[in-house]
């Protein structure tokens, strides 16, 4: 992850896995959610309040003292990324530590007019790139109300 920069988690690097069909009722239209593995992401195509969760486990390898921010964000209808404030940050005072980390929270999707991506992301605040890895990685969605 490049220094102070924003990431994408990239949740199919080195690992095997597929997208799931779009989800289309009777009327043929693409309704409910859909994981979209080759890009990252869940796309939800209700309108609605969606909970969303977010566990990641990982480790660094190199410096010491880098504070982990990771953030749920959503895009509507392929606009930027949003930051709806779903956060949590983890502080590694050691190079050889594992951590885990866990955010979720409620958005609303009765704005968009065909689809809310949401997406995983992280950066750090140290002022060089550092190694990423992630043993585990857990993101989903599901409808509330």
């Amino acid at each position: 992850v490049a220094s102070l920069a924003t990431a994408t988690i990239d949740w199919n690097a080195d690992s095997v896995g597929a997208n799931g069909p779009d989800d289309t009722g009777t009327v043929g239209v693409t309704v409910g959610s859909d994981a979209d593995f080759a890009n990252d992401r869940i796309r939800i195509y209700d309108k609605g309040f969606f909970m969303v969760n977010m566990g990641i486990s990982f480790a660094q390898t190199g410096t010491t003292a880098v504070i982990w921010t990771f953030r749920v964000t959503t895009s509507v209808d392929g606009a930027s990324d949003t930051f709806p404030g779903y956060d949590a940050a983890v502080y590694r005072s050691s190079a050889n530590l594992e951590n885990t980390v866990s955010a979720s929270g409620i958005i609303d999707t009765t704005g968009h007019t065909t689809y809310t991506d949401v997406k995983a992301s992280v950066k750090h605040d140290n002022g060089s790139s550092q190694n990423f890895q992630m043993h585990y990685g857990q993101l989903s969605v599901v409808r509330v109300g």
